[in-house]
């Protein structure tokens, strides 16, 4: 192979890898997007460290194309200057092209011990170093290759036998069938090319007749969720002026879900203004609570759960103050307002519900 040759087939990679993903890309890519790299590493026997550098090119570009807007977040959200932030971007997909470095050199030292056969292997190891990945230093597992299907519905079914790890080894399957196709020939390339057509339409046929069956949607019985949303805009959310405004708007949105029915209720990711397993509600900020939150004249019911703060937070006892994070944190609050309403103190709670408060 030409010298510079199999970094350009790492590039096609990492470039096919992020855009099997939106915003400006489409997941059929992701089923050819390992090729390059894959025929990159089998073509040539590839020295270690070339091998892992191979994987770490194709990984930057993959991560760049994936996570670039995390620096407009970090800027825009955190104040930091923009050669800052682009430094950041930099590193974090730097790092996370570790990972795809490391599936480089694994199949590398397959392939060199057991030729092209090993190809079969190397869905395996990604699957290994995804998994890795979302694990290592608290696990960063964003974007997998399992991800991209998400709206490829037949092909996702199988998420819910063996999770989107599940739907990275099949992506990785056909990726390393189609790669060992263009490097053999006759009929080790027909029954390369058999074996993906036939797992692929398998697999898109049984997710069809899942999907058709409907099965899974009517089972059970049905439950009534309440989904909280405040609309708290991001520049606000950490500023220490506003933590109690947006802790008993969510308290009291709460309350409203649950008088309308809700069995349970979600807050949004990261709702609240502090950790709940660090930070609690003192006395001063009891009181907030025991004098509730005005109505808003403007807020009008539009059915269905509230857009915009409803009427009053209510009364919670102040001995109980510090139980709301707590209860709130479990997903027990409703459970604590549906029983004892807007007046419940800590002398009115079931023995359980103490050991919920402690």
């Amino acid at each position: 192979m030409v010298i510079g040759l199999d970094y350009a087939l790492a590039l096609v990679s990492g470039a096919l890898l992020a855009l099997s993903f939106p915003r400006y890309g489409h997941p059929a890519f992701a089923w050819i997007a390992l090729v390059p790299l894959l025929i990159a590493l089998a073509t040539k026997r590839q020295p270690p460290l070339r091998a892992f550098l191979l994987g770490l090119t194709s990984g930057f570009i993959y991560f760049t194309g994936t996570l670039y807007w995390t620096g407009t977040v970090i800027r825009t959200f955190g104040g930091i200057p923009l050669p800052a932030a682009i430094l950041g971007v930099i590193l974090l997909a730097l790092y996370q092209g570790l990972f795809p470095a490391l599936f480089a050199l694994i199949v590398s030292r397959l392939i060199a011990r057991g030729g092209l056969t090993a190809l079969v292997l190397a869905d395996a190891a990604w699957v290994a170093t995804e998994f890795f990945r979302g694990v290592v230093f608290g696990g960063f597992p964003w974007v997998l290759l399992g991800d991209s299907q998400v709206t490829v519905l037949p092909v996702a079914q199988i998420a819910s036998v063996f999770g989107v790890y599940g739907v990275s080894f099949l992506v990785a399957f056909i990726n390393a069938a189609i790669a060992y196709a263009m490097l053999t020939a006759g009929r080790r390339r027909a029954v390369a090319i058999g074996s993906a057509a036939i797992v692929l339409v398998a697999i898109g046929a049984w997710g069809t007749a899942r999907i058709a069956d409907g099965s899974l949607t009517r089972m059970g019985s049905p439950i009534r969720v309440g989904l909280i949303q405040a609309n708290i805009p991001q520049q606000d959310k950490w500023k220490a002026g506003e933590a109690r405004r947006i802790f008993t708007t969510y308290i009291s949105m709460t309350r409203d879900a649950v008088t309308r029915g809700a069995e349970y209720v979600i807050w949004p990711e990261s709702a609240t203004p502090f950790m709940f397993e660090q930070d609690r509600v003192d006395a001063a900020g009891a009181g907030a609570l025991q004098r509730g939150v005005p109505r808003d004249p403007r807020r009008q019911d539009r059915g269905g759960l509230p857009q915009d703060p409803p009427r009053a937070v209510g009364r919670v006892h102040p001995d109980e103050a510090p139980a709301v994070l707590r209860l709130a944190a479990g997903g027990q609050l409703h459970r604590l307002l549906a029983r004892h309403g807007d007046g419940a103190a800590a002398g009115q709670l079931a023995p359980d519900e103490h050991r919920d408060l402690l």
